[in-house]
């Protein structure tokens, strides 16, 4: 078993929490889809690259104390893939194991209030897995987003590189162009897990896609700040099944009463009968 396959099959905690603004509850709850964004249209991209900074310094180091030729070319090919990384279709949505954080009413409260929605996450791992897309947690400590890293770059170059252990590359294979491209993939889909440690208290979790085509008909595109973003809608239910929902938490908020009473009978509205609470968090954002 690779080292990002132990990672995956960590098991998250019974509850993770998506916080939105109001527009967000509302699409959510109407539509029972959560928007996955295309990881290149987040608001911060920087920590995507640290898992491509990572891949090519440990290229490097492998390059220069390769004495074989053909080791050397195929460490030269990765390198050269690794730059392809921003074509591909890859979608991201966040979550977090706490429900009422201080970092994360900041990054969500404005003048508006704001919620964290608690989902199952057993039933988020089955929708993930219906849809192509694996739920991760997020990676803080740098000794192990760089054992991550170095595994996947040695099972590349050994031509063994698949989630699948059951399916290997041939020790001869004359294609290594198609293993730096699956290496690639790989890559890009573990970026979105490798964050800073000053991040650590978020304690996220993500729901990452698989490589997705633009015909994709759950593929679409919503208005941005400075562009038109494309993103993912990820179902929340499978055929008339009511999403699992299990909790919902109101932000802060100057008339917390009546935001609570209101989140709870849109809710009912719907036919969720969820716990509806208020934030604890004395924060002052309106």
């Amino acid at each position: 078993m690779s080292e990002l396959e132990k990672h995956l099959s960590k098991k998250p905690p019974e509850v993770l929490f998506h916080y939105t603004n109001q527009s967000g509850l509302l699409g959510i709850i109407d539509t029972f889809e959560i928007w996955a964004t295309k990881i290149l249209y987040l608001n911060d991209t920087t920590e995507l690259l640290l898992a491509f900074e990572m891949a090519k310094e440990e290229l490097d180091k492998r390059r220069l104390d390769s004495g074989d030729p053909d080791k050397y070319r195929k460490v030269e090919i990765l390198q050269h893939k690794i730059d392809s990384w921003k074509s591909i279709n890859l979608f991201v949505c966040s979550f977090s194991e706490d429900g009422d954080s201080l970092s994360q009413w900041r990054a969500y409260g404005n003048s508006t209030s704001s919620f964290s929605i608690g989902f199952s996450s057993a039933h988020l791992k089955q929708m993930a897995l219906n849809n192509e897309f694996v739920l991760a947690k997020c990676i803080y400590d740098e000794k192990s987003q760089r054992d991550l890293i170095t595994d996947l770059v040695v099972r590349a170059l050994r031509k063994d590189f698949a989630l699948n252990p059951n399916r290997l590359f041939d020790l001869v294979d004359p294609e290594p162009d198609k293993i730096a491209e699956e290496c690639v993939a790989e890559l890009a889909r573990l970026a979105p897990i490798l964050k800073h440690k000053s991040f650590s208290e978020e304690k996220e979790w993500r729901l990452i896609s698989g490589l997705t085509s633009h015909e994709h008909p759950l593929f679409s595109f919503r208005q941005g700040a400075s562009m038109i973003a494309p993103y993912f809608r990820f179902p929340l239910r499978e055929g008339n099944d009511l999403p699992k929902i299990v909790k919902l938490v109101v932000g802060p908020t100057p008339h917390e009463i009546l935001a609570a009473e209101s989140a709870d009978m849109l809710l009912r509205k719907k036919g969720l009968d969820i716990e509806v609470v208020v934030s604890t968090i004395p924060l002052r954002n309106y």
